[in-house]
């Protein structure tokens, strides 16, 4: 039972650090756009969207205890 608990948690912890990448990705985009709009248009500025979300790879360690 113990070892299907710690699959399960490996799967979940490796499925929130994909969404976290994925997410990371998709403001890095958006960002581009904001920039080339703005560049493009000067009537105003977007807010910057935060490119990094979450903790980091190297807490998911830490996450899993």
């Amino acid at each position: 039972m113990a070892a299907l608990a710690l699959t399960f948690a490996a799967v979940v912890l490796y499925d929130a650090m994909g969404v976290r990448r994925a997410a990371g990705e998709q403001a890095k985009a958006i960002n581009q756009i904001a920039d080339y709009l703005e560049e493009t248009d000067k009537t105003g500025k977007m807010a910057e969207i935060k490119e990094s979300i979450g903790t980091l790879e190297v807490s998911l360690g830490h996450n899993a205890i």
